[in-house]
């Protein structure tokens, strides 16, 4: 059973398991940006992969959408809308956020 920041659980299946240790480690490697935090990059899972053995295909597959998932709970636990599950920023969103910059 993971568990989450605000104390929500997240039910994986047993040959999963592993993983949410794995995403536990990458979060402390997340970045932040304007809306919040971002998604763990390849280059982190790589990284980690270098430093305490290779993962499967599957396993970086399933890590990624569970950072999507906490993506996700993230932006609904902040009362946001993230119109892409890989959070990237769209050109609107962008000059929006630079509007509100200029304004200050």
């Amino acid at each position: 059973m993971a568990h989450l920041s605000d104390g929500a659980q997240l039910s994986l299946p047993l040959a999963a398991r592993h993983l949410s240790e794995i995403l536990s480690d990458l979060n402390a490697t997340r970045g932040a940006g304007f809306d919040g935090p971002e998604p763990i990059m390849f280059a982190e899972i790589a990284a980690w992969a270098a430093l305490n053995g290779p993962l499967a295909v599957w396993e970086v597959r399933v890590l990624r959408a569970m950072d999507r998932a906490l993506m996700r709970h993230h932006d609904q636990k902040s009362g946001r809308e993230t119109p892409d599950p890989s959070r990237r920023a769209s050109a609107d969103h962008i000059k929006r956020v630079m509007r509100g910059m200029q304004k200050r």
